[in-house]
């Protein structure tokens, strides 16, 4: 006879989703990052909802062309804890884009397509050069292909990375292809590793405010806005019904995106676990 023993938690972290983090299904999407170094969460919504297993960033860097070629690639999930992309936690920091140019680009790198980016800005740190727009390509076999996006950093005054907010992409492409950027860029310009991911690459129409930080990047599931009835990589959750979900591999699951089934916001309680 074999026993099977569960592994005993070595860490738990509990919190309340707040009506903006479980909104309404007509509402204004926001994803929740996965906090690092946790292995399962616990979610008891008030009301039901979904969730979405958005896929995780398993590259992220910030291309600065005024530094020599061995340089230029600043790799934004290289510190020790992956702030950028974690749960909001005490001490972490993020990352400034050092007068971004039209030279310069963030590349995002995914081992599963997704609709967009939830972008959380040092709100003492943010851009106000106008205008200043903000323009994405995707990864389509050995090259750059433009998509249109709609900027929910720009405040309306014009200006992008002005405010938190949502980038989503209009329509997810169809013909968005894993790739090297090596293929794309040439070898002597590529970043370190090269991984062979879905790319998405974001540019500025003008240089912008020296030192500009972005705290967070968080990715969101790949569905359409409005009633959300029926999806891939989601759960249907009852109100008050508590459920185990596993998220071992945050490349895989980088964030969680929760939405109401009902036309009303609502709440839910999370805990994350390790083990």
């Amino acid at each position: 006879m074999v026993q099977t023993v569960s592994r005993p938690l070595t860490r738990a972290y509990s919190e309340q989703l707040g009506n903006t983090e479980v909104p309404a299904n007509n509402g204004t999407r926001l994803p929740i990052a996965v906090r690092r170094g946790f292995t399962e969460i616990l979610v008891e919504p008030a009301a039901a909802c979904r969730m979405h297993m958005v896929p995780g960033i398993a590259a992220l860097y910030f291309y600065d062309a005024s530094r020599n070629p061995k340089a230029r690639w600043i790799d934004l999930l290289g510190d020790k804890d992956k702030a950028i992309i974690n749960r909001h936690v005490a001490g972490d920091s993020g990352k400034a884009l050092n007068a971004m140019t039209t030279a310069d680009a963030i590349y995002m790198g995914m081992k599963r397509v997704g609709k967009g980016w939830h972008i959380d800005m040092d709100a003492s740190l943010v851009n106000a050069v106008n205008p200043t727009t903000m323009t994405g390509a995707y990864s389509q076999g050995n090259a750059f292909t433009a998509t249109a996006i709609t900027d929910g950093t720009d405040t309306g005054a014009g200006a992008t990375l002005a405010q938190d907010g949502n980038v989503t992409i209009d329509t997810v492409p169809t013909t968005w292809t894993t790739a090297k950027l090596s293929a794309i860029l040439g070898k002597n310009d590529a970043p370190p590793g090269d991984p062979q991911l879905f790319w998405f690459r974001l540019t500025v129409s003008a240089t912008l405010t020296n030192g500009v930080e972005i705290e967070k990047i968080i990715p969101m599931a790949a569905v359409g806005a409005g009633t959300i009835t029926t999806d891939s990589d989601s759960l249907t959750e009852k109100a008050a019904t508590e459920y185990s979900v596993p998220i071992a591999i945050p490349e895989w699951v980088g964030a969680l995106e929760f939405i109401a089934q009902a036309a009303a916001a609502t709440t839910a309680n999370l805990t994350w676990l390790a083990r």
